[in-house]
């Protein structure tokens, strides 16, 4: 062979010996060895993926008996009986009345063999004894899930004095698992059912009736106790008290001048001195509630070798006179209509605790002051030289005195306060006015000159004190400024003519004179019998 020959052929052995270690040698017996650490790992995370796995399917077939445990029982019909004896039990030992136990039809899952069915409990009990049964059936080692429980209040008849009565109605869903061939197989005879399970530990149930849903909440209400009228050197205490809110009370006695603490319920008062005063007590509960509610203090001064003077009246407050109910009384709406004897404008005042219906106008006696003015928005009441609004649709304990804030909200009512008491203001003063006006004997103004006939028809203005001689005739006395202020009584007298008290609807109705000129129809003899 020569040279050329022998070339050529090395390199196609090189070549054929290059593809056989490639293709053969180094994946079948190099690239294991050299590859051997990484696989073990990959079978490592194989075999404990496989391991955990397992673990949960022997934590599932425990957890798959123990729920078999609780149930007793495959046979729907063997666990529902068994619930129902249960809740009698319950029933029994918290004394529930009418109770009522129904069953439904139980149903199967064609897929998972999951059987179910619902039992419905009907009672009337009271509060506390609802929600004990409802803790204890959410105890029972069965597999129930409560639905949406409810607990009202009874309608209660007059011969039942109990205010605590409640029916309870408590859907409850019993569920019953399937035979299953990965659990192995299981014995009733040998399942122990446990006497209770319980899911919420560690809970109070006496939270729900301690706090009273179903009970009407009592509003915050201070009482300052009785007027205070006592002499210099005796002994004298405040007496304020509070009702309602919810019982931790702040107490604030203002003004705090005289009394030994300012922030307690029954301070005492510094008597050395005599004056007369009114206290107000403001009470706050936790919730940020307040009410006040003021008493009058009078220390009398002692006298030594002179007669016994009259004892001071006390000053009188609100809070003696107002009506009791006031929190239960609501103005419902005004009437204002015509009639043959006037117009006629009335407050109607619903007592939702009396069930009745009252109406009111202007001169009545309302809520311990009168009722000066009805509006269409409401009525104003003058109490103790106070006036006080009270708007269409508000409780009577929820009045809005004229100098507060709140009174803004309600300008019509605020203006018809306003211009009430301005008319009643000019009308004192104009008739101190006429009191301060010296009179003789004779009813003529003291210091009178007789008026001339050139003055009567020039017009002239007289001086102080002359009497022109129409008013001596109609025995009326002519001052300086007659004429100005005769338009202004005139209004006053107006203003103060329609404050007066009405008669009421029912009154102007009975005054009406009948068809018959006086005489009672038959109708109305019938009315009358």
């Amino acid at each position: 062979m020569d040279r050329r020959t022998k070339i050529l052929a090395g390199l196609i052995g090189a070549v054929l010996a290059y593809g056989l270690i490639s293709s053969v040698v180094y994946p079948r017996w190099i690239e294991p060895k050299l590859q051997i650490d990484q696989r073990i790992a990959d079978r490592q995370k194989e075999y404990d993926k496989l391991k955990a796995l397992q673990d949960e399917v022997r934590e599932a077939k425990k957890e798959y008996r123990e729920y078999v445990l609780r149930v007793g029982s495959f046979d729907i019909g063997k666990v529902a009986t068994a619930i129902r004896a249960q809740l009698n039990e319950l029933i029994e030992k918290h004394k529930l009345q009418g109770a009522n136990v129904s069953p439904s039809r139980p149903t199967e899952d064609r897929k998972t063999g999951l059987k179910k069915m619902s039992i419905t409990v009907t009672a009337v009990g009271t509060l506390k004894s609802a929600v004990e049964f409802l803790k204890d059936v959410s105890e029972l080692p069965q597999l129930l899930r409560v639905g949406n429980a409810a607990i009202y209040p009874a309608s209660r008849s007059r011969k039942e004095r109990s205010r605590d009565r409640m029916n309870m109605r408590v859907p409850i869903e019993v569920r019953v698992l399937p035979k299953q061939k990965i659990v192995g197989p299981i014995d009733e005879d040998e399942l122990v059912q446990p006497e209770s399970f319980v899911r919420h530990a560690d809970q109070d149930y006496s939270l729900i009736w301690s706090m009273k849903p179903f009970t009407e909440p009592i509003p915050l209400r201070a009482n300052a106790g009785r007027d205070v009228n006592r002499k210099q050197a005796q002994s004298a205490r405040l007496n304020g008290t509070a009702t309602g809110g919810d019982g931790e009370y702040d107490f604030k006695w203002d003004p705090e001048d005289g009394l030994s603490d300012a922030t307690i319920a029954n301070p005492t008062v510094d008597t050395s001195t005599a004056f007369t005063r009114i206290y107000t007590i403001t009470v706050e509960d936790s919730s940020g509630e307040t009410s006040t509610d003021p008493v009058a203090v009078t220390i009398r001064e002692t006298t030594r070798g002179k007669p016994a003077e009259p004892e001071p009246e006390p000053v009188q407050t609100t809070s003696v006179e107002r009506w009791k109910d006031r929190k239960y009384m609501q103005l419902c709406m005004t009437l204002l209509h015509t009639m043959e004897a006037g117009r006629v404008s009335e407050l109607m005042i619903s007592n939702n605790r009396k069930k009745q219906t009252d109406y009111y106008t202007a001169g009545d006696q309302f809520d311990g002051g009168e009722l000066v003015f009805v509006h269409p928005r409401g009525g104003v009441v003058r109490r103790n030289d106070e006036y006080f609004l009270y708007p269409i649709g508000t409780w009577l304990d929820q009045d809005i005195k004229l100098n507060a804030a709140a009174a803004v909200d309600y300008p019509d009512l605020k203006k018809a306060a306003e211009w009430h008491r301005e008319s009643v203001k000019a009308m004192s003063e104009a008739q101190q006015d006429v009191a301060a006006t010296p009179v003789d004997e004779t009813g003529k103004t003291a210091g009178a000159v007789p008026a001339t006939d050139e003055d009567e028809k020039t017009g002239d203005a007289k001086p102080s004190g002359v009497e022109r001689p129409e008013a001596r005739e109609s025995g009326r006395i002519a001052t300086p400024g007659a004429k100005e202020e005769k338009s202004d009584k005139t209004e006053v007298r107006q203003s103060v003519k329609e404050s007066r008290p009405k008669p009421r609807l029912k009154d102007r109705r009975r005054n009406l004179p009948s068809e018959s000129g006086g005489k009672k129809t038959p109708r109305q003899v019938r009315r009358k019998r």
